[in-house]
C-alpha cells in the first residue's frame, strides 16, 4: 500500500480554516467532511492495531463518535478492520466516502491539530500542512461571540498565541514541502492568487473552482437548550470585506488586553498594533481565568447536542488517560532498552 498523503488545515480556531476547507472541497480531486478531532489522540492511545479483531473494535469505535457520524455515510468497518496500520485505518475510513465522490485526495480541517503536528506525521510522514494566520484579534471576537472555545479576550488571545507558535516551529522543523503558511487576510484580498500557491504546493492542477467555497452539509444536531451558531460559510462566497473588524467592534479595554498578552506576535506576523502593552496583574489574570472557567461551562451545559456527545466525550476523555499510560509505558520501555544496552 501507499503510504497516504492527506491534506491537514490547521491554525488557532476561527482563522478562515473552515473557508479554505470550502475552497478546497470545489477542486475535483480533493474530499473533506466535517472536523475529525481524534486522530492523534487515538493514535497516542492505540497505535497500531496489533490483529484484526483489535482494528475491527478500533474502527467500530471511532464510526461512533459524534463528529464521524455527522458525515451520514455508510461507512464499511470490516473494509476498514482489513488494514494493517492506525494510517491506513483512517485513510480507507476518508477513501470509502471520497470514492463515492470521485475524488482522489483527502484532507481533515480540525485547527487545533496544529498543536499535534509531531504525531500527525508519525502517522503519515508523507502528510501536507497548511497552516492559516489570521489577526488575532479577529479570531478573538469570533470566538466569543459565537460561543465557539475561549468566552473571554484574555483566553482567546493566550490560546491564539499557543496556536501560532506551534505552527511557526513546525515551519522550522519540517520541509516547505510540507508546510505552507498563508494569511486569512491575503486569501480573501487575492482569493486566485493563494489558491494557485496553494494547489502548487499540494502538487494538483489548479482548477478555478477551487476560488468558490463549496459548503458542506452535515445533519444537524439538536443542542439541550438552544441552537449552536454554524462555524462555517454559509453564503457560497468569499467575503472580501470581513478583515479588521476589531477596529469597530474591540473596546478599548479589550485591545489593552489581546496586546498585552499577543502583541509581540502581532507585530512579528505584521499586523498593526496600538502600543497597549501593558504588564496584566495578577488580581486581573485571575478574574480572567474565573470568567473563562465559568463560561466554559455555561457553553458546555447550553450547546451541547444530544446525538452522541455524552458517549463521544467520554470516550474521548477515556482516550487521553490511555494515552497518558501508554506514553508513560512506552518511555520506560525506551529506558529500559536503554540500561540494558
Amino acid at each position: 500500500m501507499i503510504n497516504p498523503v492527506p491534506i491537514f488545515i490547521v491554525g488557532a480556531p476561527r482563522s478562515g480554516t473552515s473557508l479554505l476547507r470550502s475552497l478546497l472541497c470545489s477542486h475535483p480531486e480533493l474530499f473533506f467532511r466535517s472536523e475529525t478531532q481524534f486522530i492523534p489522540a487515538f493514535y497516542r492511545a492505540f497505535g497500531d492495531p496489533q490483529s484484526r479483531d483489535q482494528a475491527l473494535r478500533l474502527a467500530k469505535r471511532i464510526v461512533r463518535l459524534e463528529w464521524i457520524a455527522r458525515w451520514e455515510e455508510d461507512i464499511d468497518v470490516n473494509e476498514m478492520a482489513d488494514q494493517k496500520t492506525f494510517s491506513g485505518l483512517v485513510d480507507n475510513m476518508f477513501m470509502q466516502v471520497a470514492r463515492q465522490e470521485e475524488k482522489k485526495i483527502w484532507g481533515d480541517k480540525t485547527p487545533h491539530y496544529i498543536l499535534h503536528i509531531a504525531t500527525l506525521r508519525e502517522i503519515f510522514p508523507r502528510a501536507k500542512f497548511i497552516h492559516i494566520v489570521r489577526d488575532g484579534r479577529d479570531t478573538g471576537l469570533s470566538i466569543v461571540k459565537k460561543n465557539f472555545g475561549s468566552r473571554t479576550i484574555f483566553a482567546a488571545a493566550t490560546y491564539w498565541k499557543k496556536c501560532v507558535l506551534a505552527g511557526l516551529r513546525a515551519e522550522k522543523e519540517i520541509p516547505a514541502t510540507q508546510l505552507m503558511k498563508i494569511h486569512y487576510e491575503d486569501l480573501l484580498s487575492d482569493t486566485e492568487k493563494v489558491m494557485r500557491r496553494i494547489c502548487a504546493f499540494l502538487e494538483v492542477p489548479f482548477d478555478r473552482a477551487v476560488c468558490t467555497p463549496t459548503v458542506i452539509r452535515l445533519r444537524y444536531r439538536k443542542p439541550y437548550f438552544r441552537k449552536v451558531p454554524a462555524s462555517y460559510n454559509h453564503s457560497g462566497a468569499v467575503v472580501s470585506h470581513n478583515v479588521q473588524k476589531w477596529k469597530d467592534e474591540m473596546i478599548h479595554t479589550e485591545r489593552v488586553v489581546f496586546e498585552s498578552v499577543a502583541g509581540d506576535l502581532l507585530e512579528e506576523l505584521g499586523y498593526e498594533t496600538l502600543g497597549l502593552e501593558r504588564v496584566l496583574s495578577p488580581a486581573e489574570i485571575l478574574k480572567y481565568r474565573l470568567h473563562e472557567y465559568w463560561g466554559q461551562f455555561m457553553m458546555h451545559l447550553l450547546n451541547n447536542q444530544k446525538n452522541k456527545w455524552l458517549w463521544t466525550e467520554l470516550q474521548m476523555r477515556w482516550v487521553s488517560r490511555l494515552a497518558e499510560k501508554r506514553e508513560k509505558s512506552l518511555q520506560k520501555f525506551s529506558v529500559s532498552k536503554l540500561n540494558d544496552g
